[in-house]
């Protein structure tokens, strides 16, 4: 009788256990009608679980894909997630679910995933005839484990990793913190009521820290959460929100803070990060994943659960979200928070929002320098309208009233009157002058100037924002990349005590890593500080107080802003003739479009009106005419009848006349006037040379940059995956005890100096991108879409007609 490869492998499993079934299969060779090269060893491992949940799911997911990497596709795992192994939260379910897989036949290897279906397999009453395995967060006195002397599990077949974390700790920490005297825990109503002898723990706990404590199930319901907890609530320690969606969770915590409600989280700094104000324990999912994975390789291996390791060790710490502190008004005694690490949490705080172009924008509305510029603009404007003022019409009127003596009244025999009033007006106009007429034209092609200075000042402006908001996010970048580095040390701290503990390694791996953590806890703090100083040069660029902060939006090769420059760039840089056809048309369209050498050429015009007047003032004389009107209102002359001589003349008088002007010696201030106005004009013609080669040199140096930062990309970015992936090796190894902490910290290293080169990569090039387009007079993040394609029209007619 033949049977399939299947049947035969399943009884081979229930003849010899799963401890012998892989082994087995590896050493011998059997009859090509029961197994053959091809197939690999099957093993079933059953996902047995309290009920849905997202922590579940990832934490699920990241030791099926640990394990993948472990057994390297010599063993084929599967995990079965059946319906029957799913408590559905239903607590009067919990161990038929734990029987279900501890009675069928295809599954090999246990999963648990929860707090109830752990307790439920460490209890006395059910005997596990099957590797039992799990992770969590708590200690092992809380899911009810029995550990031997030697740190490890004293029930046969059951390995539940568990950690040194304590929530008695933590809460008498965050009473320290928070002075409460009533603390209200949120925990998930099927787990308060499933967890036998809660109420005993809480009395104790009540009695050691002198407060009370008080249970609040949840379920879903944020807000029947929210609505359960008093007005006068003093502070809410939150066990892990498993039946709570992100939304959620999120949901809760911004309504707990907007209550003014200080909080500490179970799970600690993934709370932390999403704005629960503490909590002390590190992210420790990915340790608690590895570390099952590695103890489930080894049960397949046929290594007995008994004598594989379950105790986590983990480095508490306060982490502190400095935001919701802040939004709390919440200010701890600085003694409990001596050794707090601060987290930060962009995602939830309330700063206001920042794009480049809004930067931009805000800068042209605020920047000195640029308000500056305008109102010097403003004045060359008005200087050119009163040049032009001595060309109009001048117009004057008086009035005059006299009074004499009554003596030389009388001894003018009445021609001299005692009192007299007399007005009058005159009028004036330049007939040609040409001083007045070169002074005008000058002084219109100074504002000229003086117009494309400001536009000249304006692209500085947009520069130097751009370049500060580039070095913001980059300052940012390397705060994260700083903070990272402190984590991956941190969590092989911990993997170095537990060898420690375990006695693979000495104490002095401790030392390394704990005088390594300091120095990035320095690394950390300068990173802070490069952030600060960055966003206060931001906002100097900009204009505005130097305090205000800000949620800057990332800028990516895919971001808008510089869609153009990356395009034309990555299209043109694997051709040699494409690039130099770019790199000319840029040092063309700059010295067309140069503000700098507009500005200059308005001073050149405005020198050569000047200077050509100075040679002609030698022989142009000037024009000019006026027109006078005198009446005299009334005359008094005491009675005394003047002495005329011919006809009484009437009380009107007027004159008119033209005069012509033309210095005929003064010195030699003219002759000096023209020699130093020439000394004056060819000062600005090599001004304009030298504006004309630094407008050249800046292009040809940005273009430069570009031609070595965009491959600097590509590069750095492929060191830092290889160097990532060479750590996550390093590190497996370290823990299996292959290689030293030498090798860790240099492989370490290595990943944090390439996450800092790939993340500059992209920020230096947007930065070369900034100076590249200043150079040309053309920024792409100001333009309308029709100018960038009139742009880039002009760009493909030159490089097609000139590559």
């Amino acid at each position: 009788m033949h049977f399939d490869i299947k049947n035969r492998i399943l009884i081979i499993k229930r003849i010899f256990g799963i401890r012998k079934f892989v082994l087995l299969l590896i050493a011998c060779c059997y009859h090509e009608q029961v197994i053959y090269a091809s197939e690999l060893p099957e093993v079933t491992i059953a996902v047995v679980r309290d009920g849905d949940s997202w922590f579940f799911d990832a934490l699920g997911s990241n030791i099926e894909a640990e394990l993948t990497v472990l057994i390297q596709d010599k063993v084929k795992v599967t995990f079965d997630r059946d319906p029957a192994f799913n408590a559905n939260w239903d607590i009067s379910r919990i161990q038929s679910v734990l029987r279900n897989a501890l009675d069928d036949p295809e599954v090999d290897i246990i999963l648990t995933q929860g707090h109830l279906v752990m307790r439920a397999a460490s209890s006395p009453n059910i005997e596990l005839s099957k590797p039992v395995a799990g992770g969590y967060f708590q200690d092992a006195q809380s899911v009810g484990l029995l550990i031997s002397p030697d740190g490890f599990s004293n029930k046969k077949n059951l390995n539940l990793v568990v950690s040194n974390k304590s929530v008695p700790e933590e809460i008498a920490a965050f009473k320290d913190m928070a002075g409460f005297k009533t603390l209200h825990a949120l925990i998930t109503r099927e787990i308060m009521e499933g967890f036998e002898g809660i109420e005993g723990l809480i009395q104790d706990l009540e009695q050691r820290l002198g407060i009370k404590i008080v249970l609040t199930p949840m379920a879903g319901d944020t807000a029947e959460v929210l609505s359960r907890l008093p007005s006068d609530t003093e502070a809410v320690y939150i066990f892990p929100l498993l039946r709570m969606s992100e939304r959620e969770r999120l949901q809760l915590i911004g309504g707990l803070n907007a209550r003014n409600i200080p909080t500490f989280a179970f799970i600690g700094l993934p709370s932390v990060e999403r704005g629960v104000l503490a909590g002390m324990l590190p992210d420790v999912q990915r340790q608690i994943a590895r570390r099952s994975a590695l103890n489930i390789q080894q049960m397949i291996a046929g290594v007995s659960p008994n004598e594989l390791p379950i105790f986590l060790s983990v480095e508490q710490r306060l982490y502190l979200n400095a935001r919701t502190a802040a939004q709390i008004d919440f200010d701890p005694p600085f003694s409990s928070i001596r050794n707090v690490t601060y987290v930060d949490a962009d995602d939830m705080g309330d700063d206001e929002s920042l794009d480049l172009r809004k930067a931009i924008k805000m800068a042209l509305e605020t920047n000195y320098d640029y308000l500056i510029q305008k109102q010097i603009t403003e004045i060359n404007r008005h200087n050119k309208q009163i040049a032009f003022s001595p060309l109009l019409p001048q117009v004057n009127s008086s009035y005059s009233f006299t009074e004499i003596d009554e003596d030389r009244a009388a001894a003018s025999a009445g021609n001299a009157p005692l009192r007299s009033n007399q007005t009058g007006i005159k009028l004036q106009q330049l007939i040609f002058n040409d001083s007045a007429i070169s002074n005008f034209r000058a002084s219109r092609e100074a504002f000229k100037g003086s117009e494309w200075q400001e536009e000249s000042l304006r692209l500085n402006v947009v520069q130097a924002v751009g370049v500060a908001y580039i070095r913001y996010l980059s300052a940012r970048t390397l705060l994260f990349v700083a903070r990272d580095n402190l984590k991956i040390t941190r969590s092989n701290l911990d993997l170095a005590r537990t060898r420690l503990r375990i006695g693979t390694s000495g104490p002095e791996d401790v030392y390394r890593f704990e005088a390594q953590e300091a120095a990035d806890q320095i690394d950390v703090a300068n990173a802070q500080s490069g952030e600060q100083k960055a966003r206060v040069a931001l906002n100097q660029a900009i204009g505005i107080d130097l305090n205000k902060k800000w949620r800057a939006r990332d800028l990516t090769l895919s971001s808008p802003e510089f869609d153009v420059g990356y395009k034309r760039v990555s299209t043109n840089i694997n051709s040699n003739s494409r690039l130099e056809a770019l790199q000319e048309f840029l040092i063309a369209y700059s010295l067309e479009h140069s503000p700098e050498l507009a500005a200059i050429d308005h001073s050149i015009r405005a020198q050569t009106i000047v200077l050509k007047q100075k040679k002609r003032q030698f022989y142009v004389p000037s024009v000019g005419a006026q027109f006078s009107y005198d009446r005299i209102l009334n005359e008094d002359f005491n009675s005394t009848s003047p002495v005329t001589f011919g006809p009484d003349p009437d009380d009107d008088e007027w004159s008119f006349f033209v005069t012509v002007s033309l210095p005929i010696f003064e010195g030699t201030r003219r002759r000096f006037e023209v020699l130093r106005d020439k000394a004056t004009l060819r000062q600005l013609q090599h001004t304009r040379d030298q504006i004309r080669q630094l407008v050249e040199t800046r292009v040809q140096q940005a273009f430069f940059s570009i031609s070595s930062s965009f491959p600097t990309i590509e590069f750095s970015t492929r060191a830092a995956d290889r160097a990532e992936k060479n750590l996550n090796v390093v590190t497996d190894k370290y823990e299996q005890g292959v290689v030293n902490i030498i090798d860790l910290l240099d492989a370490q290293s290595q990943a944090f100096v390439q996450r800092q080169n790939a993340a500059l990569a992209v920020y230096n090039l947007f930065e070369d991108f900034v100076q590249v387009q200043r150079s040309i007079a053309w920024f792409e993040f100001t333009k309308t879409q029709s100018e960038k394609v009139a742009w880039e029209r002009d760009l493909d007619k030159f490089i097609s007609k000139n590559q």
